[in-house]
């Protein structure tokens, strides 16, 4: 009988460690949900003879805004018209308008320029507690790469997309 306990026990914790280790024969990982990695998170508190994991998060942020770029120059087109009518012994050239060049009014109007910017693979270790209170990994992540840019902004990355928007009249 102690026999059988002892060969079940380490049968249990030649599983748990492979659990653990999250191995399989090709090395490669499965994709599973947050819910999921917690529970099994749980699993592994719930049994005293594993050491606590450790969870690796990484997280990353992308995001889009718009800057100044350079203006433009454009013309608003004016226009002028002149009119008149004639008068004469009962005879009358009814009032009518006839159009004047005139020169348009020149602007600068202003064009914006979107910017990308990217934070790549900011990791930090969580234990399975600490994930277990993580409702909003979007969330999380934010706040961590946030924390993380203000410490080193150095991860930011910028650089300027193709979309142009200019605020010129039509032409």
């Amino acid at each position: 009988m102690v026999l059988r306990t002892l060969v079940a026990g380490g049968l249990f914790m030649i599983s748990a460690a492979a659990f653990a280790n999250n191995s399989n024969s090709a090395g490669s990982q499965t994709s599973i949900s947050l819910d999921d990695l917690k529970a099994k998170c749980a699993d592994l508190l719930a049994n005293p003879q594993i050491k606590p994991v450790s969870v690796k998060i990484t997280c990353n942020a992308q995001s889009t805004y718009w800057v100044p770029g350079q203006a433009k120059n454009a013309l608003l087109p004016n226009s002028k018209q002149v009119g008149g009518s004639l008068q004469m012994k009962g005879f009358v050239v009814p009032n009518a308008f006839f159009p004047i060049q005139t020169n348009n009014t020149p602007i600068q109007c202003q064009t914006y320029v979107k910017m990308q910017r990217t934070v790549h693979n900011v990791d930090t270790d969580l234990t399975c507690d600490q994930i277990a209170q993580v409702s909003d990994l979007g969330g999380f992540c934010d706040n961590l790469v946030t924390a993380r840019v203000a410490q080193d902004p150095s991860l930011v990355e910028e650089h300027p997309t193709n979309e142009v928007r200019n605020f010129c009249p039509a032409e």
